[in-house]
């Protein structure tokens, strides 16, 4: 493979890695504000998906359209949706830690095709290189299409969970945001220890760890795992609160009903009581007219 083509399948894959993080960002902000859907989130939804495809085609760093795209998320909720703040931030670790889990899970399927193909390589011909781009592009191509199946699998996930999402204060923010935290910096310090430089080259850490293949996707899948639990037991809570909440005021309500019976309940009482003392007064006074006694 010639290096411009490698070079194009390259830019095509990164295109679609972005493409998919943009869509599965606008599913999970669905999940949460799925309530305030409108003909602006729309338009909005559409031009993050652009403006992300840009930012990719930049020659930026990619911690960089991560950070333009938070600062715009943000900012587009502080206008419309002020009070809703907490929801945006628990969203974006959520995305991001999804993207990292999936990442985690992916680079094992990648490194394991690597040592693989990379095996049939013949560093002696001279058409190596070319052979070196298509090994390359075959890695690169089953780790975006592995971390894709995933991102979208964990996502979907997390969407039948919170579809149903409708108050979240900042205290349910930070509780749901615990593992997702978790999953970032674990993240992190793997993808450091990936390959380090060396005094006398480079260090490999599946070369030298090559349990770790299957060690860090389980990792992944557990904080995943915990994350989604979480989120249900949480909304189990949510929903409990809900219902107890509801019972409180229907029984205030039949408290006060009782109470408002009773109260009409005396009320009438006290009125036969009366009806029942001027008959008897009525019937006294029939009774003297009838004897001609009209003075006592």
């Amino acid at each position: 493979m010639s290096q411009p083509a490698f070079e194009i399948i390259n830019s095509i894959l990164e295109i679609w890695k972005i493409a998919i993080q943009s869509i599965m960002f606008l599913v999970l902000w669905a999940a949460v504000f799925g309530g305030k859907k409108g003909k602006k989130d729309s338009i909005m939804g559409v031009l993050f998906i652009f403006a992300n495809l840009g930012l990719g085609m930049l020659p930026f760093a990619v911690w960089v359209r991560y950070g333009v795209s938070a600062f715009g998320i943000m900012g587009y909720v502080w206008i419309y949706y002020k009070k809703q703040i907490g929801k945006a931030f628990f969203v974006i670790l959520a995305f991001y830690n999804l993207h990292c889990l999936g990442y985690l899970m992916a680079s094992s399927i990648y490194e394991k095709v690597m040592s693989i193909i990379m095996k049939s390589i013949d560093f002696r011909q001279d058409s190596y290189l070319q052979e070196m781009n298509r090994c390359i592009i075959v890695g690169m191509f089953c780790l975006v299409f592995s971390y894709s199946v995933l991102f979208v699998a964990m996502t979907l996930i997390l969407y039948r969970i919170m579809k149903n999402v409708t108050i979240m204060v900042w205290h349910d923010v930070i509780l749901l945001s615990i593992l997702n935290f978790v999953g970032n910096m674990i993240t992190r310090i793997i993808s450091g220890l990936l390959a380090v430089k060396i005094d006398n080259g480079f260090f490999i850490l599946f070369d030298e760890k090559p349990d770790l293949l299957w060690k860090i996707p389980l990792i992944a899948v557990f904080i995943f795992a915990g994350e989604t639990a979480l989120i249900y037991f949480w909304q189990r809570n949510q929903l409990l609160l809900s219902e107890r909440q509801k019972h409180f005021v229907e029984e205030q309500q039949v408290k006060a009903m009782k109470k408002r019976l009773e109260e009409a309940e005396n009320f009438y009482g006290s009125i036969r009581k009366v009806r029942h003392e001027m008959k008897n007064h009525m019937a006294n006074i029939k009774g003297l007219a009838e004897v001609g006694q009209y003075v006592r």
